[in-house]
């Protein structure tokens, strides 16, 4: 699953790392809005399922645009391997 944001904004709190295991609804990370008020609304993101963050694409500080892929999730529950 590709965790991406509708707003523009910069990270001001990121709880995961590349390789740790979620489950659907921990805290991922905190997107402070560029909309201008005092002070900017600040959201919250969420895994959207359980599974294991396979690539962090955003640092604390790093600027959040709506086109960017910011975490990827991927379930390894069920795997096929071909030999």
């Amino acid at each position: 699953a590709a965790v991406t944001s509708r707003v523009a904004g910069r990270i001001t709190k990121l709880a995961v790392h590349d390789g740790q295991r979620v489950k659907a609804g921990d805290f991922l990370f905190e997107v402070e809005s560029r909309v201008v008020a005092d002070p900017p609304p600040r959201l919250n993101f969420t895994a959207p399922m359980d599974g294991v963050v396979l690539e962090t694409n955003v640092l604390p500080g790093g600027s959040v645009e709506p086109d960017k892929v910011l975490l990827t999730i991927i379930d390894l529950s069920e795997v096929d391997v071909v030999a």
